[in-house]
């Protein structure tokens, strides 16, 4: 019959672009760290919407600012311009949180100039069309989504409106980067009743002919009944046949993600066996080279035994030879001072007239003595003296460091340091950073235009030694990557490997993208123990560290660095408030180890042997597979 006959099959359901982003959104968050999540999610973002650019800016609501975090094709002016985003920043560009303050998508015609769009984009690439979406929680805010379409690329409202759900995968991972770590089936339907075929009132007294009326209609009764049955229990078969064919096909598309996701997986670790090689090559060239350097320090040290034994020989000589000129000076002036009796008897107008020749000419004037400077201010350079180095403390001791053409002067922290270092030429700038005020001191330098380095160290009133800890840098919170960019410039080039160390999240992401723009390798630590993990395993070359990284403990990785091999370029990230020098004097009490103390003289000495000149650019290495 026509009723048992095979329906065509049900067509395969057309995939969802939002659905398919949010899957790869949420795959992206399964396989990534979460600090570096956002930027393969920034990636997928644009590959779904045609974008050909685009960055993720993550709002701090303690200083009401956008920070940048991930960006892809953005241009290197638009990286300044979105860098640090605040309100009423008339040079600024403030689109992006003028859409987040406003909880709405914001789609802007670039190609008519409105709302004066800064250029995002390298010069020579047309752009279309700006979207700027807010990155919300319910009300809370937590960041903007900027997209740049190219000509002749134009994003639309469909476009922006299909982002609505898969952008809720975007907020979660920066609510996971910021807080690091922590379906019942439906109802059966009811099954349909049959009516039941009403009984007979009774009895009827009937011939056959009627008995076999009823006969047949009974038996048609049955037949309408089965076939009931038979069409119900074939819609049934043609549902299961729909979905089964639904599943097949999901199952095809997720064994192509499968497979792809496979692929990708053997590509990673084929890269990843080329990276560890490379990796393991360097390595044994940096021992080697660390044991050369260890031997020719070894040999080095003993040849400055031997010159500080040779010069203090030199100058016991020279005193033995000063007393001796003495005491023949006296000798000449007791000959002088008794006459010669024939010459007196000979020539005695002569002797009256004319000195003998044994006689000293007359001793010149006495020049006058020279104003007396003001306290703590710089001393001129002592005559013979070929170098001057000045010490930021308040302890004088290190005024009796002897070292042959030099000269030390102390001088205390203040405000009006940079109007008492008027007119000096230090040779090198040593910092205690136990003084009090003494890295306030140094960041007014460096806002007075003061450009020389700082040669940091730790040393305590009460001891004849101190802990060296090489070059430093002061900066306040927050820290400002655009400020703080040229500062690290004279301390690293290409390929400088550096360790950013704090507990603001939004900072250290937009300031390790910053970093990474100029070819810097950049590692970054949430705490502590974070901290001391990278600095064994990266041996960073220059380090970023926030003295409250939790658990307070910023001040004891300074010491900590101290013994570090080589000893990094830090840069010391205080607020106005903290007490920095108790800070630093406790840390020197607790952990600074006794082999790095050094006597004073021996540190300045070591100061001014090491050059300030900035790095050179090192060349790039590869490793290249080794042939089976």
């Amino acid at each position: 019959m026509g009723i048992f006959r095979r329906s065509s099959a049900v067509p395969a359901p057309a995939p969802d672009p939002a659905a398919a982003l949010a899957d790869c959104l949420r795959a992206i968050a399964a396989r990534e760290a979460p600090e570096d999540a956002l930027q393969p999610a920034l990636q997928a973002i644009l590959e779904a919407t045609g974008a050909q650019a685009g960055a993720i800016c993550l709002f701090d609501v303690r200083y009401g600012l956008l920070r940048l975090a991930a960006e892809v094709g953005i241009s290197d002016e638009g990286c300044r311009a979105l860098r640090s985003i605040r309100q009423d920043n008339a040079r600024g560009w403030e689109m992006p949180l003028q859409c987040l303050r406003d909880r709405r998508t914001y789609l802007i015609d670039a190609a008519s100039g409105g709302r004066q769009v800064p250029p995002l984009v390298e010069a020579g690439a047309a752009m279309r069309s700006v979207a700027c979406v807010p990155l919300c929680a319910g009300e809370t805010p937590h960041g903007s989504l900027v997209l740049v379409a190219l000509a002749p690329r134009a994003l639309s409202e469909h476009d922006l409106q299909q982002l609505a759900g898969p952008l809720d995968e975007v907020v979660r991972m920066i609510e996971t980067a910021r807080r690091p770590r922590a379906g019942a089936p439906a109802p059966a339907p009811e099954p349909s009743g049959v009516l039941a075929e009403p009984g007979l009132g009774g009895e009827v007294a009937a011939g056959p002919p009627e008995r076999a009326r009823l006969e047949s209609a009974r038996r048609a009764t049955d037949r309408v009944e089965l076939l009931a049955a038979a069409e119900a229990e074939l819609e049934s078969a043609r549902t299961a046949l729909a979905d089964a064919q639904a599943r097949s096909v999901a199952l095809e598309a997720e064994g192509r993600r499968a497979r792809a996701e496979i692929e990708r997986l053997e590509l990673a670790e084929r890269d990843g066996r080329a990276e560890r090689e490379r990796m393991e090559t360097e390595l044994t060239e940096i021992r080697a080279r660390f044991d050369e350097l260890a031997e020719r320090g070894s040999a080095l040290e003993g040849e400055i035994g031997v010159l500080r034994e040779t010069v203090a020989t030199l100058r016991g000589e020279v005193q033995t030879l000063a007393a001796e000129r003495d005491r023949l000076r006296g000798a000449l002036a007791e000959l002088q001072a008794e006459p010669d009796p024939v010459v007196a008897e000979d020539a005695p107008a002569t002797a009256a007239a004319e000195p003998t020749p044994f006689e000293s000419p007359p001793a010149p004037a006495a020049p006058p003595r020279p104003a007396a400077q003001p306290p703590s201010a710089v001393r001129p350079r002592a005559v013979g003296a070929r170098r001057l180095v000045v010490v930021l403390d308040v302890d004088p001791v290190w005024e009796g460091a002897v070292i042959d053409g030099t000269e030390v002067t102390v001088v205390k922290p203040g405000s009006d340091l940079a109007a008492r270092l008027a007119g000096a030429t230090p040779t090198r700038l040593v910092v205690n950073l136990a003084a009090p005020g003494a890295l306030a001191a140094m960041g007014a330098l460096r806002a007075a235009g003061v450009s020389g380095r700082f040669w940091g160290c730790l040393a305590s009133p009460a001891s004849d030694k101190a802990l060296p800890l090489g070059m430093i840098e002061p900066a306040t919170r927050p820290l400002d990557p655009d400020a703080i960019l040229p500062v690290l410039g004279g301390y690293a080039t290409r390929g400088t490997r550096v360790v950013t160390a704090g507990a603001d999240g939004d900072v250290l992401m937009s300031l390790r993208h910053a970093l990474t723009r100029q070819g810097l390798s950049v590692s970054m630590a949430w705490d502590a123990k974070q901290a001391v993990d990278l600095f064994d395993a990266v041996r960073p070359e220059l380090v970023v560290l926030d003295l409250e990284l939790p658990p307070r403990n910023g001040y004891e990785l300074v010491v900590r660095l101290a013994g570090a091999i080589p000893v990094p370029s830090v840069v010391l990230v205080y607020g106005d408030g903290d007490d920095t020098a108790a800070g630093f004097a406790a840390a020197l009490t607790r952990g600074a180890p006794a082999c790095g103390l050094v006597p004073r003289d021996r540190l300045l000495a070591d100061v001014l042997g090491h050059s300030e000149a900035p790095p050179a650019e090192r060349p790039k290495v590869y490793a290249l597979p080794q042939g089976r």
